[in-house]
C-alpha cells in the first residue's frame, strides 16, 4: 500500500450539472396529503393555484378543500351548538335564587367535555361568533351570555357552587369534534333542588403538628346534599351533514364559511362612501384651483400696471 497516494475523491461535477425538473405539482397527491398539507393554510393553496395552469389543476382537487372544510365547518358549528343548547335549556326556571348549591359534573365517557355557565338573562340573536368566551354581535364586543368554566376529560369530574335555577351547558371540546364531526352531542341542564344527594366531598386540611403521629390523615371526607350530573356515553351518534352529502365544490363551500356576507358588504360600503366623499372633495379643489387662477390672472394684471406708474415716475422695481 503506497501511503503518499492521493486520497480518492469522488465527482460531484454530474450532480452539480444535473437539472432537477420537478415541481410542486408533479408530487404524488397521496404524498402531498398525508405530510405536506398539514403544514399550509388555505391562503398558501390559493398562491400556489395562482402560479400556472398545471398548479391550477392541482391544487383544486375536491380532497384538498374538504381538508380545510370540515375543520372550519366544525367551527363554525360549535358556538351554534351552544347557542341552540342555551335556547332549549333556558326556556323555562329562570328564576334568580340565592340558595348556594355544590355541583359535582361527573365524566364517565370516553369525550372530552367543556363547561359553560349560563347568564341568567341572556339574549339571543342569530349573527354571533364565540371568541374568547365573548358573544360577537357584528364585530362588537359585547357581554358574556355563557362563560367557559372548565375542561373535564373522561374519568375526571368538576366541583364548583352554584345557586338553585343555574344553568349550564356541556359540550366536547373543538378538538374532538375536529376528529368525530357528530352534531347530536351535547346538552344543558339547571340546577334542580329536588334532585339532590348525598355525596360524599374529600377535602384536603393542614398537615398535623405532631409528625410521628400514626393517625394523622392529610385528606377528611364529608356527606353533603350536592346536585350531581353524570355524563354517560352517548348513544345513537348522528354525523354532521356534510359527511353523508355529496359535495363536490368543497372549495365554493369553504370560501362561503370563511367569508361573511355583512361584514364584505359593510366593507363594500365604506369604501363606496369614503369614494364619494373624495369626489366632492375632488370637486372643491377644481373649484377652489379655478379661483387660485382667475386671482393670479388679477394679481399678474395690476402689478404690471402698478410697475409701469413706477418707470413713468423714474423708479426701478426690484424684488
Amino acid at each position: 500500500m503506497n501511503c503518499n497516494a492521493k486520497p480518492f475523491v469522488p465527482s460531484i461535477e454530474k450532480i452539480i450539472n444535473v437539472k432537477y425538473q420537478e415541481s410542486l405539482d408533479t408530487i404524488p397527491f397521496d404524498v402531498f396529503m398525508e405530510y405536506m398539507i398539514k403544514k399550509l393554510n388555505f391562503k398558501d393553496i390559493c398562491r400556489l393555484s395562482m402560479v400556472s395552469k398545471s398548479f391550477n389543476s392541482y391544487y383544486s382537487n375536491p380532497l384538498i378543500w374538504k381538508h380545510f372544510y370540515i375543520p372550519e365547518s366544525v367551527r363554525l358549528f360549535y358556538p351554534k351548538k351552544l347557542n341552540s343548547i342555551m335556547k332549549k335549556c333556558t326556556g323555562k326556571h329562570m328564576k334568580k335564587e340565592k340558595v348556594r348549591i355544590p355541583l359535582v359534573i361527573e365524566n364517565n365517557s370516553d369525550i372530552p367535555y367543556d363547561v359553560y355557565w349560563i347568564k341568567q338573562t341572556p339574549a339571543f340573536n342569530s349573527n354571533y361568533s364565540m371568541n374568547n368566551n365573548f358573544v360577537q354581535y357584528n364585530n362588537t364586543r359585547c357581554f358574556n351570555e355563557y362563560r367557559k368554566m372548565k375542561q373535564i376529560n373522561p374519568g375526571e369530574l368538576h366541583k364548583i357552587r352554584t345557586c338553585e335555577n343555574h344553568h349550564w351547558m356541556c359540550i366536547p371540546t373543538i378538538e374532538w369534534l375536529l376528529e368525530n364531526p357528530y352534531y347530536n352531542v351535547g346538552f344543558g341542564f339547571y340546577i334542580n333542588i329536588n334532585f339532590l344527594e348525598d355525596y360524599e366531598h374529600i377535602k384536603k386540611i393542614k398537615p398535623c403538628d405532631n409528625r410521628y403521629s400514626k393517625n394523622c390523615n392529610n385528606f377528611t371526607s364529608e356527606y353533603k346534599l350536592t346536585y350531581v350530573k353524570r355524563i354517560y356515553q352517548p348513544k345513537n351518534l348522528k354525523l354532521m351533514p356534510y359527511i353523508n352529502q355529496k359535495i363536490k365544490n368543497f372549495k365554493y363551500m369553504f370560501m362561503k364559511c370563511v367569508i361573511n356576507e355583512t361584514d364584505f358588504i359593510k366593507k363594500i360600503n365604506y369604501k363606496k362612501n369614503t369614494n364619494e366623499h373624495l369626489i366632492k372633495d375632488i370637486k372643491m379643489y377644481k373649484k377652489q384651483i379655478k379661483t387660485n387662477k382667475n386671482e393670479i390672472k388679477e394679481n399678474n394684471e395690476t402689478s404690471k400696471s402698478l410697475e409701469y406708474a413706477l418707470s413713468v415716475c423714474g423708479y426701478k422695481f426690484t424684488k
